[in-house]
C-alpha cells in the first residue's frame, strides 16, 4: 500500500511529464482526500494556495486521482466521481513525515537548485528520491521547464520537460551526464 509520501513523489513525476494548464507556479498542497482505493490530491496555482490571490484558482474539472496499490496516476473530471470524492477523508501529507533528508540527499538538492539558477530565476522545485541511492531528481513542472537528476558524486543530468520522468531516469541511470555540471 503506498504511503502518502510515496503517492506525492508519483504526482511529482507525473506531472513533469504532464504539465498542467495552470497560469502560475505549480503547487502540491499538503490537505489531500483519500478512500480505501485512492489519493486525491490538492494541486493548482501556487499563488493562489500560498499568496491567496484568487484569479489563479482553477477553473476546470480536472481530479487527479493515485492508485493506493499500484501507484498509477489517473486524471479524471470531478463530476461522474462526485459522490466517491463526497466519500473522502482528509489526509496531511507531508514530506518530514515521510522521510527526512539527509545531508547528502541535502547537498544534492542544494546541487541541483544551483544548477537550475542558471535557467530561471527563483523556480519552483520539487524533489524526488531516485531508487537504489541513484540521487535526487529535482522537478520544475512547468511547461518549458525540466528535470535535473543529480548523483551522488555531483555530476547532473538536466532534461527538458518535453522528456518523461521515465525516459531521463533510464538516460541517467545510463551514464548520461550534462557536461560541466559537477563532479
Amino acid at each position: 500500500m503506498l504511503t502518502p509520501g510515496q503517492a506525492k513523489n508519483l504526482l511529482v513525476a507525473y506531472f513533469a511529464e504532464h504539465p498542467p494548464p495552470i497560469a502560475g507556479a505549480l503547487h502540491i498542497a499538503p490537505e489531500w482526500y483519500e478512500d480505501a482505493t485512492d489519493y486525491l490530491p490538492a494541486w493548482g496555482a501556487r499563488e493562489f494556495f500560498v499568496d491567496g490571490q484568487a484569479a489563479y484558482g482553477r477553473v476546470d474539472n480536472t481530479a487527479i486521482f493515485i492508485d493506493k496499490r499500484t501507484g498509477t496516476v489517473r486524471a479524471d473530471l470531478f463530476t461522474p466521481n462526485f459522490d466517491k470524492i463526497r466519500a473522502m477523508t482528509p489526509v496531511i501529507v507531508t514530506a518530514e513525515a515521510e522521510h527526512s533528508p539527509t545531508p547528502d540527499e541535502n547537498r544534492l538538492v542544494a546541487v541541483g537548485r544551483a544548477l537550475f539558477a542558471r535557467f530561471a530565476d527563483a523556480p519552483a522545485l520539487d524533489v524526488v528520491d531516485l531508487p537504489g541511492g541513484l540521487g535526487v531528481c529535482l522537478v520544475h513542472a512547468v511547461r518549458g521547464g525540466g528535470k535535473i537528476y543529480v548523483a551522488p558524486d555531483e555530476t547532473a543530468l538536466f532534461v527538458g520537460s518535453a522528456v518523461s520522468f521515465d525516459t531521463g531516469l533510464e538516460a541517467f541511470r545510463s551514464g548520461a551526464r550534462t557536461p560541466g555540471s559537477g563532479g
